[in-house]
């Protein structure tokens, strides 16, 4: 064929086919590519979707089968099973199925004839209505309504006559059904039960279904295929603010993943569908269908493109997820009371936090670091306006130079001061508080007797006695091998154990070598005399017992003097050096020195630490360390000036943190973070938190858990008593709020009297402010959930067979109370370590809910408890044995006991007849 005029006949002859077939196949590929590139490898949530699906589906067949398995093994399930098979059998088969088919071919009959008489009823009432329309219209036309009127009258004889018919109809069709369903009834009854046994099952079957949807053919299934993959999203309305401060949503995709978190029995699954960690505690209490994930975890939320972009592991995003212990920095944001969340089984959910903060308050971080809500922490270093008074210049000089030589575990820091600087800063130490220690000590002469009496060893045995039993051990040792109270985690107390936490209060092994025999005696005489804001209290000493306790502390460390030391000390030039060094430093921060009171903080403000990026972190030449805030504030706790550089000084002391505690400080200043959840989202603060709050930095500062087991933590003295003396111990104070009336407490606090006068050790004072007692009552009775109310109770109004049989139970013909309880002068019998206080002294103490309680059951409020139990199996003699009345008996005749002191019980009361009262076998 002729091709076209003006065509190169060479290039018409050349073939493209090849061309033509490569293009498409490149085309077919990168289709495909794009394809698989834009749903699989830039979206594996689907791909964890769809493993997801398969995972929860053989796990709720599984349970199934698990379930199958224990019905079979019911004799219930066996029992109801057969019977259905029976029921089912005898009525499909003989004379019950034939006329079971018989009734159903009536029924069908019977229905039609039913609906076509119901019919006609329906067709003669319309007619009805329409006659109806007509008669109304014409007497409103003033027209002749006498024709409708006739028809109305036979449409309704019609209707009549209808009705009777359908009727008869629907009642042949009820008789059918009735013959059907009485033949049915004990099949469907059965079924009924077996539904109830299964429904277990057919959940968990339905649960499986909904996962690997199934295709089926006459109820057999063919085959299942997965969910199609969908982005689980939850949009939290104003939950962030924008560049403007406006308020936006915050989008978290994070259980297009993570699909069992918010569902139970997947504890053992892997990540990423794992239930949530305290399910109950959590997940129901913040449901991430409205609260998310990334509140609390942080992380990328929208993102879902790859693990590493949506867990935020990326330099670019500021918010990294949070792993670990460190997830619980989040708690503070909404809680107030975070120290209270507890898990189903009662252990802190954020015990590292909590940690954290009491390290924290209890190393004076706040002294040197302006935090929010952490202002007006008291300062925890020793009162230096009188230093002169109490410290050895030699012994100054060395403290300052190297704190840990002298007490290895303290809480002063390490400023890693020269000599030199030491030296110029207790200059100006001693000579600032020249003054002021000249008058103290002038109005505080020494003891005449005091130098005689310390090398006294009648006295020195005594002060040991005193030492080891009045309560100094609850905060201080005396042995160097020995710890007290620890700040910090500790595993063990015992000598020769691993002890990396710090002491509350100072070891005493080498106080002889500080300070002055004659400023000791002065001191334990009354500790707030020289320091107006000691965490330290009055045992309430006497001048005999202030000596003793002396005599036996000089005993401990021996004074080395420095050469030339005392000329160094009056330089002037030292003294103004060492006025730079304390304001350079910031020695006010945990001190009270004199003319510092207005000096600010010297270190960083840390009120939105958590939040500082990468770019704020200086790491200096430590390039071994990897970049990332975790590992620099790790670091920088280990070794405050490592990142120091020739330029770059750095001046936070090194504490010697344990890593355990590193670790828990890491996560409290991560809570310290920008920006402030809606109240909308935030737990609603009550009272009762803020008490708690408030009431536990007092627990902290003042130590009570060097005596106390508060919280069920501390009790530290208790491991001093043997197992069969731990009576002697301090009481413990849990559920404290509870037990005792809060007007009591605070006059308790204030001027402590002795609740069990065969004691050896002393509740000290603490010479509380008003507000300082309302604080520590608020505290424990919000512990405890209790609403202070007035409290009376009329105990002349106590009706006379009640008491009587109060007095009764308290025989040694029943429960024999005074074989343990004091009353007035008179001790019970038996050695001390069985004793129980006075009953006389209830009234004005215990709570009569509380002692309600304590009697039916002793041990359900202080496991562990001497008090014996008698409820349940209380006399049957008394009361007609009515347990509850027997109690209220009880608490009637403690509380009139203590308000008749030394009065027998009326006459009425003796005589009265105990109702219910049965002759005794």
């Amino acid at each position: 064929m002729a091709g076209r005029p003006g065509l190169d006949p060479i290039e018409e002859g050349k073939s493209y086919s090849a061309l033509f077939v490569l293009m498409v196949a490149v085309l077919l590929v990168t289709a495909v590519w794009s394809i698989w590139d834009d749903n699989i490898s830039r979206r594996p949530w689907k791909e964890y979707q769809v493993q997801w699906d398969r995972l929860a589906y053989d796990k709720y067949m599984k349970d199934a089968a698990d379930e199958q398995h224990r019905l079979d093994a019911d004799p219930e399930y066996q029992k109801v099973s057969k019977e259905l098979a029976e029921a089912r059998k005898e009525r499909d088969s003989g004379a019950s199925a034939a006329k079971l088919a018989a009734l159903r071919g009536q029924l069908t009959d019977l229905n039609n004839v039913a609906n076509d008489k119901d019919q006609l009823v329906r067709f003669t009432k319309s007619y009805l209505t329409e006659r109806w329309y007509g008669y109304n219209h014409a007497v409103q036309e003033r027209e002749d309504p006498a024709p409708y009127k006739k028809e109305i009258d036979q449409l309704n004889a019609e209707l009549a006559q209808e009705n009777i018919v359908s009727d008869k109809a629907k009642d042949n069709l009820q008789a059918v059904k009735d013959q059907i369903e009485a033949l049915n009834s004990k099949v469907e009854s059965l079924t009924d039960q077996m539904k109830k046994l299964t429904a277990k099952r057919e959940d968990l079957l339905d649960k499986a279904d909904t996962w690997m949807i199934p295709v089926k053919l006459r109820n057999t299934v063919l085959f299942r295929y997965p969910k199609i993959p969908k982005i689980q999203q939850t949009a939290i309305d104003d939950f962030d603010r924008n560049a403007f401060d406006e308020a936006i949503a915050r989008v978290d995709r994070c259980q297009s993943c993570h699909m069992g978190a918010d569902k139970k029995g997947f504890e053992n699954a892997p990540e990423p569908f794992r239930t949530h960690s305290n399910f109950d505690q959590i997940i129901l209490k913040h449901p991430p269908e409205k609260l998310g994930c990334t509140p609390c975890h942080d992380g990328q939320g929208p993102a879902v493109s790859s693990v590493r972009v949506a867990h935020g592991d990326d330099p670019d995003w500021d918010s990294p997820m949070l792993r670990g212990d460190k997830m619980q920095s989040r708690c503070i944001k909404c809680h107030i009371d975070v120290g209270s969340l507890v898990d189903a089984g009662g252990k802190p959910i954020a015990a590292n936090w909590v940690e954290g903060e009491r390290m924290f308050q209890q190393t004076g971080c706040a002294g040197c670091h302006l935090v929010a809500g952490y202002e007006d922490l008291p300062k925890i270093g020793p009162y230096l306006k009188l230093a002169a008074a109490k410290l050895d210049p030699s012994w100054t000089v060395r403290w300052i130079t190297s704190p840990d030589d002298f007490r290895r575990y303290t809480r002063m820091p390490d400023f890693m001061f020269s000599r030199a600087q030491a030296t110029a800063l207790a200059a100006f130490i001693l000579d600032s508080s020249s003054k002021n220690s000249k008058e103290w000590l002038a109005a505080h002469p020494e003891l005449a007797t005091l130098e005689a009496d310390v090398n006294n060893p009648a006295f020195v045995e005594e002060g040991n006695g005193l030492f080891e039993s009045v309560g100094c051990k609850g905060c201080h040792a005396i042995d160097p091998r020995e710890h007290a109270t620890p700040v910090g985690v500790v595993s063990a107390l015992g000598p020769g154990h691993a002890f990396t936490a710090k002491d509350f209060a100072p070891n005493l092994s080498k106080i002889a070598e500080k300070t002055s025999a004659a400023w000791v005696y002065t001191w334990l005489k009354n500790p707030h005399d020289f320091s107006p804001h000691t965490a330290m209290p009055s045992l309430r000493l006497s001048d005999h017992e202030a000596e003793a306790l002396t005599a036996f502390l000089m005993t401990h460390g021996k004074k080395r003097e420095i050469a030339g030391i005392e000329t160094m000390l009056k330089d002037p030039e030292q003294i103004k050096k060492g006025e730079a060094l304390v304001r350079k430093y910031g020695c006010f921060g945990c001190h009270e020195i004199e003319g510092m009171d207005k000096e600010s903080r010297t270190g960083v403000d840390l009120t939105t630490f958590g939040s500082k990026h990468l770019d704020e972190l200086f790491f200096g030449n430590q390039t071994q360390i990897p970049e990332t805030w975790d590992q620099w504030t790790f670091h920088k706790l280990q070794n405050p000036r490592l990142y120091a550089t020739r330029n770059v000084e750095q001046l936070m002391p090194k504490f010697h943190f344990a890593s355990a505690d590193i670790r828990n400080l890491v996560v409290f200043l991560a809570g310290l973070t920008q920006g402030r959840v809606q109240e909308r989202y935030r737990m609603p603060g009550s009272e009762h938190q803020t008490q708690i709050v408030a009431g536990r930095r007092m627990v902290n500062y003042y130590n009570c858990v060097g005596c106390h087991i508060v919280e069920d933590r501390g009790g530290y003295i208790r491991r001093f008593y043997p197992g069969d003396e731990i009576n002697f111990a301090p009481p413990i104070l849990n559920g404290e709020g509870f037990k005792v009336q809060p007007e009591w407490l605070f006059a308790f606090l204030q001027g402590p009297t002795s609740i069990r006068p065969w004691l050896k050790i002393r509740m000290p004072t603490f010479h509380f402010t008003n507000g300082d007692d309302d604080t520590v009552v608020n505290y424990f009775t919000a512990l405890s959930d209790v609403n202070v109310v007035y409290m009376f109770i009329d105990t002349n109004l106590i009706a006379p067979a009640e008491l009587a049989a109060g007095v009764k139970l308290m025989t040694k013909d029943y429960f024999n109370c005074f074989s343990c309880h004091q009353q007035g002068d008179k001790k019970p019998e038996g050695p001390p370590s069985g004793w129980a206080p006075d009953l006389a002294l209830a009234h004005q103490r215990l709570n009569p809910d509380w002692i309600t309680k304590w009697i039916a059951n002793p041990s359900a409020l202080q496991p562990g408890t001497k008090m014996p139990s008698y409820y349940p199996g209380g006399p049957d003699d008394i009361l007609g044995g009515n347990q509850d009345k027997q109690i209220r008996a009880l608490v009637d005749y403690i509380f009139w006991l203590g308000t008749h002191p030394g009065e027998a019980i009326p006459v009425q009361a003796a005589t009265a007849p105990v109702k219910g009262e049965v002759s005794k076998k």
